[in-house]
């Protein structure tokens, strides 16, 4: 009877010791805008990425990786973590950006540092920010529908003993952009003639009114 006590309470003193990624809710990864417009040849462009929990989970690390195709016209520029409530936020190892496989791809990915024997940020339920990847287009980019997916043998969210999570993805494909030629820019010459044409018009128009008048 002791023996079972003392089995029980050292049971008990072990699930309380358990990190908190013991318990998972659902965890959703979102991309924003998850469709965005851009023009061939235009910089600047941003995605941002979010991770929504309806539970309390306990997230060691997380890498996402994003695929366009090689002929997009997608330039994968720079990242960082400047977003809103960063989900390792004072617990960082060290946001990184990586073009893996070319400018068209991208990975961003940051893991925790404390505690040191099993690394781990609790997260409450809520949207955390995961960090934001910059983009151009080409200026010979076909225009047209452009899709950005996940790597889906890449991307990943793990828990303080490295173990996967399961996630969902709020769209599919991830995103969506629509290229389009940009506006049309008349050149100098051309306004300069329509300036003269509109001249003579009201040259033509003073005249024909004078002579309506003496009439």
């Amino acid at each position: 009877m002791i023996y079972q006590r003392f089995l029980s309470t050292c049971v008990a003193v072990l699930m309380l010791a358990l990190p908190a990624s013991a318990t998972a809710g659902t965890l959703t990864l979102t991309m924003i805008p998850s469709s965005q417009n851009v023009t061939q040849g235009g910089s600047g462009y941003v995605l941002h990425f979010t991770l929504t929990t309806t539970d309390t989970v306990g997230l060691s690390g997380f890498n996402i990786s994003l695929l366009t195709d090689s002929s997009s016209g997608i330039n994968f520029t720079a990242g960082d973590n400047s977003v809103t409530n960063y989900v390792f936020n004072g617990n960082s190892l060290g946001f990184a950006f990586d073009n893996p496989s070319g400018n068209n791809t991208s990975d961003i990915n940051d893991y925790a540092v404390t505690p040191a024997n099993a690394p781990v940020q609790t997260l409450g339920p809520g949207t955390y920010g995961l960090g934001e990847i910059f983009f151009s287009i080409a200026a010979n980019a076909p225009t047209g529908s452009l899709n950005i997916t996940l790597d889906s043998t890449s991307t990943s969210f793990t828990d303080s003993g490295s173990n996967p999570l399961s996630f969902n993805v709020s769209n599919t494909p991830i995103g969506t952009l629509n290229v389009s030629s940009p506006p049309v820019v008349p050149e100098p010459s051309s306004l300069v003639m329509s300036a003269i044409g509109i001249a003579t018009g009201l040259v033509s128009l003073a005249k024909h009114r004078r002579v309506s008048q003496k009439a």
